[in-house]
């Protein structure tokens, strides 16, 4: 394969995330045959800027890839924004892309998982997009390699023209979606991934990631994954535009290249309950530590006598 897809990468205000993005990067296989496309989001307020000097300072130093394009924004228009803006502008052109953001850290096989998912799905539109990385299930009970899932997750994805063309973020409709779909988005009942388009329209909540979900669950298409992450999000610090404090325990970069095996295009049944069972399991640990929280206030107030 020559024609390898070209990434890109949106950046704000971390310095010290994107040196450990860049620096893996690099590392990979493909690095050196693929263009890279750099957004850097402008500065919210003064606060920013010398962030985002410091960010821009550190990609304008980057070597070790076929082309580097830097598109640096003057003002900020924010994450959604960017990647909405980004992905557009580079899949149009050159028809597939792969997508990373400051805080995902990939194994040197990632660029190798994700030219080989494009090249063996491309001419089939059930397949919405290829994933790098999974949540923290145990998906020992899998044969092959790679497995078809619902959900199209965003830390180290890729896509093509066609299906990104698909993309419409129109919060005016997040009403006039059926039960059948937001079912289908929600796992069945299992994890209320909607609320995230009710918090867009209530104006809470600005993402991009709920809209693209959507457009995949009205087609019922699938994404597909690698039965190891690639990837490794390290933004779960509280430095992100939309991660918590919680790290994401239990995902492990891979380190040995996963070959695409070829498959039914239906969606892994045992994926699926490895799915519900870490649902559940994430609900009980949320409970537990609201629990937790409301004795700690209890205690407080019986020792404060008010």
């Amino acid at each position: 394969m020559n024609d390898y897809a070209p990434i890109v990468l949106f950046v704000y205000a971390r310095p010290e995330h994107t040196k450990k993005t860049l620096a893996a990067l690099k590392e990979n296989k493909l690095a050196d045959r693929s263009e890279l496309f750099i957004f850097s989001d402008g500065p919210k307020g003064s606060e920013d800027e010398i962030q985002v000097k410091k960010v821009r300072e550190i990609i304008r130093e980057q070597d070790g890839f076929k082309r580097i394009t830097i598109m640096e924004k003057k003002y900020n228009i924010g994450l959604a924004d960017n990647i909405i803006e980004g992905v557009t502008h580079v899949v149009r052109k050159y028809g597939k892309v792969i997508v990373l953001e400051d805080d995902i850290v990939t194994s040197p096989y990632f660029l190798l998982f994700m030219n080989d998912s494009l090249e063996m799905y491309q001419g089939n539109p059930k397949v919405m997009s290829i994933s790098g990385c999974n949540y923290p299930v145990d998906l020992s009970e899998l044969k092959l390699s790679t497995y078809f899932l619902r959900i199209p997750l965003c830390w180290g994805w890729a896509t093509w023209d066609n299906r990104w063309a698909l993309f419409k973020k129109k919060i005016q409709d997040i009403d006039k979606i059926d039960k059948e779909t937001i079912k289908y988005i929600n796992f069945d009942g299992h994890h209320d991934y909607f609320a995230q388009a009710r918090l867009n329209a209530k104006g809470k909540l600005n993402t991009w990631f709920i809209f693209w979900y959507i457009a995949s669950a009205k087609r019922k298409a699938l994404t597909l994954f690698p039965r190891f992450s690639l990837v490794e999000n390290i933004g779960y610090d509280g430095s992100g535009e939309n991660c918590g404090n919680e790290e994401m325990l239990g995902i492990q970069v891979h380190n040995k290249r996963i070959y695409v095996e070829h498959q039914d295009l239906i969606e892994s049944m045992e994926a699926y309950r490895a799915h519900i069972k870490y649902f559940k399991d994430k609900k009980g640990s949320l409970l537990r530590r609201a629990l937790g929280y409301s004795l700690k206030l209890v205690n407080r107030v019986v020792k404060n006598g008010s």
